[in-house]
C-alpha cells in the first residue's frame, strides 16, 4: 500500500509530523512498521493568510487538484497499491477534494478507486453549522499568525468553498460503489485557555465511522515521541486493521 501524509495549513511535509525531539516518524517508525509500504509526504504552500485572501480562487480545490496529480505521476511506477491517507487539520479537506475530483474527472478516477482509507487527525467536517467553519479558522489564525482583520473579513465566502467540498464528500460516502474506511481522531487538550481546542470533538467526527481522542493539542497530536507514544499506538493499530 501507499500511505499519503497530507499537512495541514501552515504546516508542511515535514514540520508537521516531527516531534521536537526530531522523530519523524513516518519514516523512523511507520516504514519500519510497514516495511511493504510506499510512505509519501504531500508538501503544499499552506501559507495561512495567503490561502485565506484568494479564497476565491479556491485554493482548496487547486491544492486537492495538485494532491490528484501528484499521485497519479507516482503512481505511474507502482501499478495500483491501494493507497490510505493521513490526513491533520484541514489537509483532510485536501484530501476530500482529490478525491471529489476522482468521482468527476475520467483521468483522476483511479485515485478514488484505489484509495482504501483516510485517517483525519483534527479535520473540521463542518456539516450544517456553517459558522463553525468561520470560528475554526479564526482560530487558526489567531493561533498561528496573529489575528488579521483583514482576513477575518474573508472568512465567510471561504468558509462555503470548504463546506461545499466537505458536503461533496459525505455525498460521496453514501454511494453504493464507494467502500472507503474512516477513522476520525480528535484533540483532547486546548492550545491555551483563551482559544481552547482548535477542532471541537463534534466537528472533527463523522457520525458513521470511528473515531477517537488523542491525548495532545491540535498542533501536537501529529508528533510522537517513538514507538511508545500512546498516540503513535493508536494511528499503528488503525492502519494495522486496514491493511491486514
Amino acid at each position: 500500500s501507499s500511505i499519503v501524509f497530507v499537512h495541514g495549513l501552515t504546516g508542511n511535509r515535514e514540520k508537521t509530523w516531527t516531534h521536537q525531539n526530531k522523530t519523524f516518524w513516518p519514516s523512523v517508525l511507520l516504514s519500519e512498521d510497514f516495511p511493504r509500504a510506499r510512505i509519501l509526504a504531500f508538501g503544499y504552500d499552506a501559507d495561512v493568510v495567503r490561502f485565506w485572501t484568494i479564497v476565491s480562487s479556491n485554493r482548496l480545490n487547486d491544492h486537492g487538484k495538485s494532491l490528484a496529480y501528484a499521485l497519479l505521476d507516482q503512481r505511474g511506477s507502482v501499478g495500483q497499491r491501494p493507497i490510505i491517507f493521513i490526513a491533520h487539520s484541514l489537509g483532510g479537506l485536501v484530501c476530500e477534494e482529490a478525491l471529489n475530483l476522482g468521482s468527476k474527472r475520467q483521468d483522476l478516477q483511479s485515485i478514488l478507486t484505489n484509495t482504501l482509507g483516510i485517517v483525519f487527525m483534527g479535520t473540521p467536517h463542518g456539516g450544517s453549522h456553517v459558522a463553525g467553519w468561520g470560528s475554526t479558522v479564526a482560530k487558526y489564525v489567531s493561533v498561528f499568525r496573529g489575528t488579521n482583520r483583514d482576513i477575518l473579513r474573508n472568512l465567510q465566502p471561504g468558509s462555503s468553498d470548504l463546506q461545499r467540498t466537505d458536503e461533496d464528500f459525505q455525498h460521496m460516502l453514501v454511494r453504493d460503489d464507494i467502500k472507503l474506511k474512516i477513522y476520525c481522531f480528535y484533540e483532547a487538550l486546548k492550545m491555551n485557555d483563551i482559544v481552547g481546542k482548535i477542532v471541537e470533538s463534534e466537528s472533527a467526527i463523522l457520525p458513521a465511522y470511528d473515531n477517537c481522542s488523542i491525548d495532545a493539542d491540535h498542533r501536537t497530536m501529529t508528533k510522537f515521541t517513538g514507538r511508545a507514544d500512546a498516540g503513535y499506538g493508536q494511528v499503528r493499530g488503525v492502519l494495522e486493521r486496514w491493511i491486514k
